[in-house]
């Protein structure tokens, strides 16, 4: 198969094979077969979200997705007029993104509004899909990760016991062939050559076949036919069987082993992520560790955290080419005087019922009496991600400034950073006590200052990473 571009999908260089991205100047025109990631369309450009959810483009590159949205879909109806054929990874839509203007920009040329959410590794090849779309499936990792309803072409495969398709086809009267299959994570990993080599020539016989150019045509057999079998027969079928049974079972292994990779590889938001992400993975973190932690109240403490009578009032921040500054220490502190006004206050504003509402959630009986013995203790904390865009390894500059630090000191707050929060959590994973929350709420409590590093849980290109 010749003229293959190949736009968002790793495949290894090949003869014949043209690699671009969705923003790319390079034409789908003139190439006898596309395969396009359809969710992969605004990767790369730079948004930023809000507490809703909402992701913001500023209008220089809302203006280039929806230029190359717009060229794209032209380029795509000129394909299939010209009898080419699209291949779609289908994996969910992509986010819709909204630019200073006030307009939205949808971030994908092919909508599909039966396509459903959820995985799973049980599914069935068609009456009329051709049988090497088995082995397609076996190359892109089988399994699937979503499902569609009330489409108009020919499903191809369906999960199981259901009509709900997980890969189909349409064709127009050119000849022009829409193939959809599911996108997985191979699909958006790196291709070896001979996976590259494979995959091409198997995705030309199911053209062809499709297209109903396939010379290998089998007479039809009547339906008494399978009344009869010889005992080769009998025994290839129980085989087949056997041999079926197995490739579920390593289905099922396969899949469950790719969501604990997807689930640890999350942690690494630590040391990358910020705003809601960080926020979200610090707290599951620190849960991990055995320290008891709920999102903090928008617009206030990022995170509020509890262990015995200590509570944590967390200021956690991601930056892109700075550490921690003056604002971050003043935010810090002001979160505390307001964790330990919610503490005692009968009377709270909005504001305050909401710290309080995260504190009943802790296991604290809010409002306290102020001159109750058993008041707990609120300790701020500072979880800065710094310079969170450049590899552990480049990160010379400190995170904590000397002079930040003396602050942090002298306000007799703590400050980490979430590459420290992921050792922690490495270390807490490998003791499985108790007494290791108990140890980390002590540091945490008893540190005025920055708790240092090293970090060295991180294993890059086969060799121990060090960072400060």
């Amino acid at each position: 198969m010749t003229n293959v571009l190949a736009i968002d999908v790793n495949l290894a260089a090949t003869k014949g094979l043209t690699r671009a991205g969705f923003r790319d100047s390079l034409s789908m025109l003139g190439h006898d077969v596309v395969l396009w990631r359809h969710a992969a369309q605004a990767q790369g450009l730079p948004y930023s979200t809000t507490s809703r959810g909402a992701y913001y483009l500023d209008e220089k590159y809302a203006h280039q997705l929806e230029e190359a949205i717009n060229r794209r879909a032209d380029e795509i109806r000129n394909l299939f007029a010209a009898s080419g054929v699209l291949v779609i990874f289908a994996n969910g839509r992509p986010p819709t993104y909204a630019r200073s203007s006030g307009d939205m920009v949808f971030a994908s040329v092919w909508k599909d509004a039966s396509l459903i959410y959820g995985s799973g590794s049980l599914y069935d090849l068609t009456r009329e899909a051709p049988r090497e779309l088995e082995d397609l499936f076996q190359i892109i990792s089988p399994g699937y990760s979503a499902h569609f309803r009330g489409i108009s072409g020919t499903p191809l495969a369906c999960v199981r016991n259901t009509t709900y398709p997980i890969a189909y086809t349409e064709k127009n009267d050119a000849g022009a062939l829409l193939i959809v299959l599911p996108d997985t994570p191979k699909v958006t990993g790196s291709w070896s050559t001979h996976d590259t080599t494979k995959f091409l020539e198997i995705l030309s016989t199911i053209i062809k076949k499709l297209r109903g150019e396939d010379q290998h045509k089998e007479l039809p057999a009547p339906t008494w036919l399978d009344q009869y079998m010889s005992s080769a027969e009998e025994q290839l079928i129980l085989k087949q069987d056997e041999v079926t049974s197995s490739i579920e079972k390593l289905r099922g292994e396969l899949l469950a082993t790719e969501d604990e990779l997807r689930a640890e590889q999350r942690w690494k938001a630590l040391f990358y992520a910020h705003d809601e992400i960080f926020e979200e993975v610090l707290v599951d973190a620190l849960n991990t560790i055995g320290i008891h932690a709920v999102l903090g109240v928008p617009l206030r403490a990022d995170v509020i955290a509890a262990h015995g009578n200590n509570v944590f009032a967390i200021e956690a921040k991601g930056k892109e080419s700075k550490g921690a500054n003056r604002a971050n220490v003043t935010q810090c502190r002001t979160w505390v005087l307001e964790v330990e006004r919610a503490l005692i206050d009968s009377e709270p504003t909005p504001d305050v019922q909401a710290y309080q509402d995260r504190l009943r959630t802790l296991g604290f009986k809010v409002p306290y009496p102020e001159d109750a013995t058993d008041l707990p203790t609120v300790k701020g904390m500072l979880a800065i991600n710094g310079y969170r865009l450049q590899p552990l390894s480049e990160r010379s500059e400190p995170v904590f400034h000397p002079n930040i630090a003396a602050e942090i000191a002298k306000t007799q707050l703590c400050g980490v950073t979430g590459a420290l929060i992921h050792k922690l959590l490495v270390e807490g994973r490998k003791t499985k006590t108790a007494n290791f929350a108990t140890h980390v709420a002590n540091l945490f409590q008893d540190t005025d200052g920055v708790i240092e590093g090293p970090y060295d849980q991180f294993i890059h290109r086969g060799t121990a990473q060090h960072s400060g």
